[in-house]
């Protein structure tokens, strides 16, 4: 199910953030995504030192 079709009045319930509205939670897991990405490219860049 792709989060953009689901209702706006669904939300996500985190652990330490609470309940999150659709828009609140594509927002987390864009940036989130990114702190991801961010800290393999960290590892392999340190890998091929």
């Amino acid at each position: 199910m792709k989060l953009e079709t689901l209702s706006k009045d669904r939300y996500f319930t985190h652990p330490f953030f609470g309940d999150l509205t659709l828009n609140q939670t594509i927002n987390f897991l864009e940036i989130h995504t990114k702190h991801h990405l961010e800290i393999i490219e960290d590892i392999i860049s340190n890998k091929q030192k």
